[in-house]
């Protein structure tokens, strides 16, 4: 077991993981980033009601997580979340 303050998310990860982006996508990196930066907006705007929407469906669901060990930071690092 690990604890979650041992991981590091990629930002791409969080947004797979929050916003479900579909498989086959490969946007450039500014796009990337944009919609990374979008999403999190969408969650700051989000009012009580829909956050709990959104706890209830992670609160059942099943991902499947991809990791990767970073060699520069010496720690486990999730790359990717499919649902």
């Amino acid at each position: 077991m690990i604890a979650g303050s041992k991981l590091v998310w990629n930002n791409q990860a969080w947004t797979q993981f929050f916003f479900g982006v579909g498989k086959g996508t490969n946007p450039t990196e500014h796009a990337q980033a944009t919609l990374i930066e979008q999403s999190w907006q969408d969650i700051a705007e989000m009012n009580t009601d829909l956050m709990r929407d959104m706890e209830a469906q992670l609160l059942y669901s099943r991902v499947t997580l991809t990791f990767g060990w970073s060699v520069e930071l010496g720690r486990l690092c999730i790359l990717g979340v499919e649902w």
